[in-house]
């Protein structure tokens, strides 16, 4: 119902900023990096332009509202997934 999507919006919001945050963090350069570190910081790069705009569609497009509840359920669960997927990369790249 509209409480569940108001609080799945609130969810995803909160998410999104955590991330974010993360994702605020000094970029290291990848120069000098070995290929296998490098290949990291490509990987943490497009997973985190594949969740925005997963992300947007869930937040802002309209179709999102027009799919059946539980394909809508499970694009919101793989945001979840996809998020906690980009902050591990995250805590990888900070490590090197």
């Amino acid at each position: 119902g509209p409480e569940k999507s108001a609080g799945m919006r609130k969810l995803l919001e909160a998410k999104d900023c955590f991330v974010r945050s993360a994702l605020d963090m000094p970029e290291q350069p990848t120069d000098g990096l070995p290929p296998h570190q490098k290949r990291v910081v490509d990987e943490q790069a497009e997973l985190d332009v594949r969740l925005s705009k997963l992300d947007a569609f869930i937040l802002e497009n309209p179709k999102f509202l027009e799919l059946p509840e539980a394909e809508r359920g499970r694009l919101q669960e793989q945001s979840k997934a996809m998020a906690l997927y980009l902050s591990i990369l995250v805590k990888r790249i900070s490590a090197f």
